[in-house]
């Protein structure tokens, strides 16, 4: 009974599918009823089904006209929608304004003209959008003060270790949804949790606020490289990198994930971009660090004594190589000298041989004795193939002491984990303005 009961509200949903287009970051494209359901929109799409996708996904919205039977009233729902996610009353009046002077149902056109004079009297009175509603900019300058200290005292609960930092977060959101600093310590409270999906939304809607912070990009890639989103992931990291170029806690994340991609991600066009800005950035950050004594050693930094330390087991090692190398190389020339001693005297042997035979007195071949040369030639043979392969047998022990050799060289430190940057990372209190698009008429 429940699956006829979901077939049901399937179908009856994709009946009424509008021709809405929804264009997706990653690429997809998603046609059919789009409606806002909180942080996210919800698409009956063309085929019957029911997608919810966050807002941080979607790149572009765009409302359509109705395929429902009366099309009017579909464009009048669809401009509805659209406005419901606009901030500027200017263009939601234009908007009605086309909708009046395009439609020819009076009484559509009528319902309209009513909604477009609430519209002029919000513009009037100077409402502004803000919270999910329509309000005095008195109003907002005061819920945003508000939302400001919520968040203020969420950050010094949370810097403090009070488990009462989730409650101060909440209460900044819920008087600005869209608070960069709540939405930032929301997303770090959800990290801790381990509750990726959640923070990863948290960090989108920041994103759409202050789309060039730095330390939200870098966590939202640690959230997509752990998701194993890897060409997403490395699309962030660029980004943070460009937003905050030459920032170690960047650099050193993106050191660990291009060590730690997989050999089939590495020719991917995002991952070789952000390889490329990574190379000229952290070649800057080198050298300024090693003028504070520092170097890169993996994804880590090492002091200057350590450093030396690694030099010269670098070099002590190198050498020992070297070393090897040049025996090896004498070892492989003696093997060529004597197998080339091996075929001369093979070739003098059968030289030697040929002649020790001749005609009798009948016109028969016959076989002479053979002088002590042909033995002698044999037995110097058989005493260089026994030099030749005892030899080889030292190149190969020779290879099994150059890889234990190799081995000693000291290793770049890599932990295979990358870190989100934590509450250095908080954007800064009263910073840039935000606004929540839409909502309900309040004071």
């Amino acid at each position: 009974m429940r699956a006829v009961h979901i077939i049901v509200l399937v179908f009856a949903l994709g009946a009424v599918a509008r021709g809405d287009i929804v264009h997706l970051k990653d690429g997809r494209v998603l046609r059919g009823d789009v409606r806002r359901d909180g942080d996210r929109y919800v698409i009956a799409t063309e085929d019957g089904k029911i997608v919810a996708v966050p807002r941080g996904e979607v790149e572009a919205l765009e409302l359509g006209p109705t395929t429902a039977p009366d099309a009017a009233a579909g464009r009048l729902a669809s401009l509805r929608r659209a406005v419901a996610v606009m901030d500027d009353l200017d263009q939601i009046i234009g908007k009605y304004d086309q909708f009046i002077a395009m439609d020819a149902n009076k009484s559509l056109a009528d319902e309209a003209g009513a909604e477009r004079a609430v519209w002029i009297e919000r513009r009037e009175r100077g409402l502004v959008s803000f919270g999910g509603a329509w309000i005095a900019p008195e109003r907002r300058d005061a819920m945003r003060a508000e939302a400001d200290g919520a968040a203020a005292d969420a950050l010094g609960k949370l810097a403090a270790g009070d488990a009462s930092a989730g409650a101060a977060v909440q209460k900044a959101l819920d008087l600005d949804g869209a608070h960069p600093t709540a939405l930032y310590l929301q997303s770090h409270l959800l990290l801790s949790q381990d509750k990726l999906r959640a923070a990863r939304a948290a960090l989108e809607h920041l994103l759409e606020v202050r789309p060039d912070h730095a330390p939200a990009l870098n966590n939202l890639a640690y959230i997509l490289y752990r998701q194993n989103q890897f060409p997403g992931a490395m699309l962030r990291f660029e980004q943070a990198m460009s937003a905050a170029p030459l920032n170690p806690a960047i650099l050193d994340n993106v050191a660990e994930a291009l060590h730690g991609l997989p050999e089939s991600q590495k020719s991917n066009a995002v991952v070789q971009r952000a390889a490329k800005r990574f190379a000229d950035q952290d070649a800057r950050l080198q050298a300024a660090m090693a003028g504070k004594g520092l170097h890169r050693w993996g994804s880590a930094w090492i002091g200057e004594a350590e450093f030396k330390l690694v030099a010269e087991q670098t070099k002590a090692v190198e050498d020992k190589m070297a070393d090897m190398e040049s025996r090896y190389g004498a070892i492989q020339d003696k093997i060529r000298d004597t197998e080339s001693e091996i075929d001369a005297n093979d070739r003098a042997a059968r030289r030697v041989l040929a002649d020790s035979y001749y005609r009798d007195a009948n016109g028969r071949w016959v076989q002479g004795p053979l002088p002590t040369l042909y033995r002698r030639l044999k037995s110097d043979n058989d005493r260089l193939r026994t030099d030749r392969d005892r030899e080889s047998g030292n190149l190969q022990e020779m290879r099994q002491a150059a890889d234990k050799v190799k081995s000693e060289l000291p290793a770049p430190a890599w932990s295979g984990v990358l870190h989100p940057i934590g509450l250095s990372g908080v954007p800064a209190i009263g910073g840039a303005p935000t606004t929540r698009a839409g909502g309900k008429e309040g004071g």
